[in-house]
């Protein structure tokens, strides 16, 4: 029987929608509910243990199995913040269980979706890291971010999770001026499943977020999971836009390069536990003027989590930040 609205559902086809396949077995190449909101694999899963039971073949699907399914169905929209049509995700006992027109479509569109998280579903943390000497060379900060496993940075990312940038410097007077400028124009640096975003929240310095620049790297389509085994990835790199007239000041760059370490991937294809960060201010200007930079720099690693508003458990185990080391001269 084809699957249109008024018809009753079959178990296959509600088997279809709640794990993918006819069989009820699963099939996480397939857009369903468990298919986003189970273990899965690569940048598939949630990790989520509240997943939808297959009915089985020639039974009927009753309204307790119906409610479960669209109550799975909402919780994915909610966490995600993703708009679809279905607006009623309850059945009564008694009520004929029928087909609900685009389901299949609204399920399509959370599996599309299924990497991101509406803002007030994420908790942030932040560990501070602070340089308090003065400087005229170079600053790096180097940090690592641990989970407990492969599966558990899996969840995280998967369920819209991110490791967040955001350089400041303390003052901006002085010789401090075109290093706060710097900083302030480098903005929000995300690293999510499949994308390293640049937003504008930080104006420390209020000489406008962003700059007239564009950064000499960076790769706003990789992810944690595109990230190359034991290897530094340079992912952002950018100098001070000319709009204050800073001249030679703009051979200073601030670089953004991450490893995720000798762990990568797995047979459920994660890429890893533990992932590098490094931070690097480089100070490599010929302006006659080369007195020392004395204002602080603070930079801090700010995990973004997945809370349990709309998600049934934290699955994403013990996050550790950890400063490798703060070095400069």
């Amino acid at each position: 029987m084809a699957y249109s609205a008024g018809d009753t559902i079959l178990d296959d086809e509600y088997n279809t929608f709640a794990t993918g396949n006819a069989a009820g077995t699963g099939d996480i190449s397939a857009a369903s509910i468990n298919t986003i909101l189970g273990v899965g694999s690569g940048d598939v899963g949630y990790g989520q243990a509240n997943t939808v039971s297959a009915v089985s073949a020639g039974s009927t699907v009753t309204a307790t199995q119906w409610t479960t399914l669209l109550a799975r169905l909402n919780s994915i929209r909610q966490h995600q913040g993703t708009s679809i049509n279905i607006s009623s995700f309850s059945v009564s006992s008694g009520d004929a269980i029928a087909v609900i027109a685009n389901l299949a479509t609204d399920i399509n569109t959370l599996f599309t979706n299924r990497l991101t998280a509406a803002s007030a579903n994420i908790t942030e943390s932040t560990t501070a890291a602070t340089y308090t000497p003065s400087w005229n060379a170079s600053v790096t900060a180097t940090h690592t971010v641990t989970f407990d496993g492969g599966d558990e940075a899996r969840f995280f990312f998967n369920s819209g999770g991110f490791i967040k940038l955001n350089p400041s410097l303390s003052d901006s007077t002085g010789r401090n001026a075109q290093w706060a400028h710097l900083l302030d124009e480098v903005g929000d640096l995300k690293l999510l499943a499949s994308t390293f975003t640049r937003s504008f929240s930080n104006n420390s310095s209020g000489y406008g977020a962003g700059g007239d620049n564009t950064p000499t790297t960076h790769l706003s389509t990789t992810g944690y999971y595109d990230l190359t085994n034991s290897t530094d990835t340079s992912m952002f790199k950018y100098t001070i836009d000319d709009a204050f007239g800073y001249g030679n000041y703009r051979a200073n760059f601030y670089e953004v390069k991450i490893n995720p370490g000798a762990d990568h991937g797995d047979a459920r294809g994660n890429n890893g536990n533990q992932i590098t960060i490094k931070q690097i201010f480089q100070d490599d200007h010929t302006n006659a003027q080369n007195t020392d930079v004395t204002g602080d720099i603070s930079a801090p690693i700010i995990i973004g989590e997945p809370n349990q508003t709309h998600l049934a458990a934290d699955v994403y185990g013990t996050i550790t930040v950890a400063q490798v080391s703060f070095t400069g001269s």
